[in-house]
């Protein structure tokens, strides 16, 4: 089963919302990140503000909630005009939550590497953070990475990524 984090739900009731700020107020993680979004998108008849989602962020970063380095990364890459520059500092967010043991941000470092984001086409590197995730978030860059293994005749290769896809299929 696939966590859904309080950030991620479509739809949360006025006791939900309720129960959400109670817990922020307590210092509690997820709660703090979820008003985060929720400031940040404009969720939930909360306005969006840009100042109070960092705070809320910054309040969960600094207890190193893996997700709040996550989410922060994700939210860089929503800048209309990507370059290198900006998703070099994705890159540092995402390897802080991985570091911090988040596999979906492991999927993501080895998706950069996979494509050259920010970096460098590295398969060696994209394999070692896709397999690292142990996530179905990395399903689809581990079958495009044995594709570029095949096309580079490395069948051995191709067919290890592929297995590690199956089975990350199956958590799903």
């Amino acid at each position: 089963m696939i966590k859904e984090y309080l950030w991620e739900k479509s739809s949360l009731d006025s006791a939900e919302l309720q129960s959400i700020e109670k817990e922020a107020r307590h210092e509690k993680l997820e709660a703090l990140l979820a008003l985060a979004s929720f400031y940040h998108r404009g969720a939930y008849g909360y306005p969006m503000d840009e100042k109070k989602a960092m705070r809320y962020m910054d309040e969960a970063m600094a207890k190193h909630y893996p997700q709040a380095f996550y989410m922060y990364a994700e939210w860089l890459l929503e800048t209309p005009s990507l370059n290198d520059g900006i998703y070099f500092k994705a890159l540092k967010f995402f390897e802080r939550s991985a570091n911090l043991g988040y596999g979906r941000a492991m999927a993501r470092i080895g998706h950069f590497f996979l494509y050259g984001l920010g970096v460098k086409v590295d398969y060696v590197q994209a394999e070692k953070w896709l397999l690292a995730a142990k996530s179905h978030f990395a399903i689809d860059d581990l079958n495009a990475l044995a594709k570029h293994y095949r096309e580079l005749k490395r069948d051995k290769d191709a067919e290890n990524v592929l297995l590690a896809a199956q089975e990350y299929q199956n958590f799903l």
